[in-house]
């Protein structure tokens, strides 16, 4: 069965070059739009080389991303 996923609370924070990082973070948490629960290890992924999987919170971030 296939859930239907949200993504919520989609942050973009600027980081600048801080310790030899540039980018940003993009940030958030995936929850089931028919139930409104986190799912864990949902793939959340930008291109093919920025990609993470979800937390057991529905939590994610990516960093580095230009």
């Amino acid at each position: 069965m296939r859930c239907a996923l949200v993504v919520l609370l989609l942050a973009v924070t600027a980081t600048g070059p801080v310790a030899g990082q540039a980018g940003a973070t993009v940030s958030g948490r995936v929850l089931s739009m028919s139930t409104g629960r986190p799912v864990p290890g949902a793939l959340v992924a930008l291109d093919a080389g920025r990609r993470t999987l979800t937390d057991e919170a529905g939590h994610f971030v990516l960093e580095g991303v230009l």
